[in-house]
């Protein structure tokens, strides 16, 4: 028994000697390193080793050497496993070195006998975004901006940078005054060339404002400048027509008797805005055939191109179909709900080329919203009545004009509201139907970061109202809450309802939203309030405003005001930055130099991270409201067409205060004995007139959604003794 014993205990011994000869793990090793090639400015370093080196929790660390060395913190996240978190963002571009050295020992005592060493980088220069896109031309003089997903140097950027077409390269300059730490702004020297294709290209070598390397590639990408002003073609509705060009036209530049229409017809000309296409004509005659031709020189567009050919067509505005809608001064959502209050529950329908009007009126509840709304063929509820309306007919001259009539709710109300479909039948059209709510409460929603917010208001007196019962319903998901002595409910719930309800209530008091209320962007919103917007010279522009971010700070906004192109006595100094304050908000005061030019400008902010906002201004001698009398023979911004002269005209307004929809009589004192040309205000064409005599009154309709403090232009053209054209301008 104690041989047995003796030779087990040599067995065990034995045994133990031979693993420790062939066990291959005494050698400390590292099993991977991390990252191990290029990264962004925020990385993780990881080293995995192959024996356990640290207890979990350890605040023992190896000697890990970094190069260049960075803020953070080493730590283990097992027992043999450690990492590194920089305690900031990182410079980009820039080379890292690391060394683990040896000598480091296990837990078991083995030991790394190499250092290990690898490097890894940050990313050079990426250009993340370039402007102008491809698909929208250019002007002569574009704005070349290229963001970064880093900080650069503009200037030292400039040498890398080339803009070129197949035959030649075109300098740049840097534009400082729209740049920003990571995003650059570059003009061309010259004017290009237009009607052409353009190639951006940053090439390698270019550096980074944060680290030493460069890039090792081109970045390119591409654009075009606009082409030649084009006619090309036209388009016909009841009662008028439109003449499509392909770039937008400068209204202003509408030469009086360019456009001829025969047979000869009084029509009223406008074009929609300054970025507008094409050219109106309103009033025309339903199914009369028309030969349109605008002359060669008769327009030019936003970049200063004119017809360089007589255009012509044939236009013929379809017949007169009978029609009529709804309209309603107090539309607190867009269709398919028009809301009223109690006080005037007066349906408002437009119709046209329509003798009477079939009506009928059904009482609805809430309930019955959505099976309504899914199928237009749907019961609408309990006929509450019907009869035949006359409506009235517009003068002879103007049969084709569209009339109101108003359809009275208030019998069919029960203690002040009720909620209706009202059904129209006019005679030779379509049958339309429409849901109306008179109610007491104004509902108003939004959503913001996935959450809804809803505002109710009292039509009575238009304050908040306090413990309305505020309700979301889409299917079986329902989310309400009671709006707070503010008016204000916020339901956290991310019920999204695109085919949803939103009601507010009080008592038996209920009015409905259905739309979904709209999202905010999802990085920045702009709220400017400028309310001047026409200046003389040495003023002070101010501007207040609201900027909102998400996700990001921004400490500042910078700014740059000059003419829109780019010309003027004025156009140099007007740039600076402004602080945003606590609340969010920024306020702007650029004093006007006395000799800053008349003219149409444009304020452009900008917050450091590609969010622009363009608020336009206008300086004039004089402005309507003013002490100031009107200077006579005020040139207009207008251009003076090739081949002519010009001359002055004298605008003297009757008075100078005025109120929406009345209108404005103006003594206009003339160079001519006959012309003829177009009367302009906040570039739209307001009539066409003609001048017969030295001096003749004109009214001028003032318009509600005319903006106060308004500017009025006349251009005349006429004719001098020996034959040559003259302009005339006030």
């Amino acid at each position: 028994m104690k041989l047995w014993g003796i030779l087990l205990l040599l067995l065990c011994l034995l045994t133990a000697v031979g693993v420790g000869q062939a066990d291959p793990g005494r050698e400390l090793t590292v099993l991977g390193h991390y990252p191990r090639s290029s990264v962004s400015s925020a990385f993780q370093i990881r080293i995995d080793f192959s024996k356990a080196v640290a207890a979990l929790g350890s605040e023992q660390l190896p000697p890990v050497h970094m190069d260049p060395a960075v803020e953070g913190k080493w730590r283990w996240i097992s027992d043999r496993t450690l990492i590194f978190q920089p305690r900031e963002s990182t410079p980009h571009a820039t080379l890292y070195q690391i060394e683990i050295p040896a000598g480091i020992r296990s837990l078991s005592g083995a030991r790394l006998e190499q250092p290990v060493k690898w490097s890894f980088a940050s990313s050079p220069v990426r250009i993340t975004y370039g402007t102008p896109h491809a698909d929208e031309p250019q002007g002569s003089r574009p704005s070349i901006a290229l963001a970064s997903d880093q900080r650069v140097d503009g200037q030292a950027l400039l040498p890398w940078l080339s803009l070129s077409d197949s035959a030649r390269e075109y300098p740049l300059t840097l534009d400082s005054s729209a740049s920003a730490p990571s995003k650059v702004v570059y003009k061309p020297v010259q004017p290009l060339p237009l009607d052409s294709k353009y190639t951006v290209t940053l090439h390698s070598g270019a550096p980074s404002a944060e680290g030493p390397l460069r890039t090792e590639r081109d970045q390119t990408f591409r654009f075009s400048t606009v082409p030649p002003l084009r006619f090309v073609g036209s388009r016909s509705w009841r009662g008028g027509a439109a003449l499509k060009f392909n770039n937008p036209l400068d209204p202003k530049t509408l030469l009086p008797g360019a456009l001829s229409i025969k047979p000869e017809a009084a029509f009223v000309l406008g074009l929609p805005d300054r970025n507008a296409e094409s050219i109106v004509l309103n009033q025309l005659t339903p199914g009369q055939e028309y030969q349109i031709t605008l002359r060669r020189g008769g327009v030019r567009d936003i970049h200063g191109q004119a017809l360089d050919e007589d255009c012509h067509c044939t236009i013929q505005p379809p017949s007169a179909v009978p029609y009529a809608e709804y309209r309603s001064p107090r539309v607190w959502h867009t269709r398919p709900i028009v809301t009223l209050a109690p006080a005037r529950p007066t349906l408002q329908v437009v119709s046209q080329d329509v003798s009477e009007l079939a009506v009928e009126v059904f009482r609805v509840s809430p309930a019955d919203w959505f099976s309504l709304a899914r199928s237009a063929t749907a019961s609408p509820g309990k006929s509450l009545k019907s009869w035949t309306l006359a409506v009235s007919q517009p003068p002879p001259e103007r049969v084709h004009d569209p009339v109101i009539t108003s359809i009275d709710l208030g019998p069919f109300l029960e203690n002040g509201m009720g909620h209706f479909v009202v059904g129209l039948h006019p005679k030779g059209g379509e049958r339309v139907r429409q849901w109306v709510q008179v109610s007491n409460l104004g509902l108003v929603a939004w959503r913001d970061l996935g959450q809804t917010y809803a505002w109710v208001a009292s039509f009575r007196d238009g304050q908040p109202v306090s413990g309305a019962r505020v309700q979301i319903e889409r299917g079986s998901l329902k989310a309400q809450l009671d709006a707070d002595s503010s008016g204000l409910a916020h339901l956290q719930e991310r019920v999204d309802y695109t085919e949803g309800l939103l009601t507010a209530s009080v008592g038996r008091d209920v009015v409905l939203l259905p739309s979904r209320p709209p999202t905010p962007q999802p990085w920045v919103q702009w709220a400017i309030a400028e309310p001047q917007g026409l200046y003389r010279p040495g003023e002070t522009v101010r501007v207040k405003g609201v900027l909102r971010t998400h996700g990001y700070s921004c400490g500042e906004i910078s700014y740059a005001l000059g003419p829109r192109n780019g010309a003027g006595k004025g156009a140099q100094g007007y740039s600076g930055k402004v602080p945003i304050l606590a609340d969010q908000s920024f306020l702007i005061e650029i004093p006007l130099k006395p000799d800053a030019t008349p003219g149409e400008w444009n304020l452009r902010l900008a917050s450091g991270v590609l969010s622009e906002r363009n608020v336009p201004l206008s300086i004039s001698e004089y402005r309507l409201g003013s002490s100031v009398a009107p200077k006579p023979g005020v040139r207009s911004s207008s251009e003076i067409p090739t081949g002519t002269s010009e001359k002055h005209l004298e605008l003297v307004p009757r008075r100078l205060s005025v109120s929406p929809n009345d209108e404005l009589e103006i003594e206009v004192s003339s160079p001519f004995p006959v012309a003829s040309g177009v009367l302009t205000c906040q570039d739209n064409i307001l009539k066409v007139v003609r001048i017969e005599g030295p001096r003749q009154k004109i009214k001028v309709p003032v318009h509600e959604n005319l903006r106060p403090n308004f500017v009025v232009q006349l251009h005349l053209l006429g004719k001098e003794k020996d034959g040559s054209w003259v302009v005339a301008s006030g």
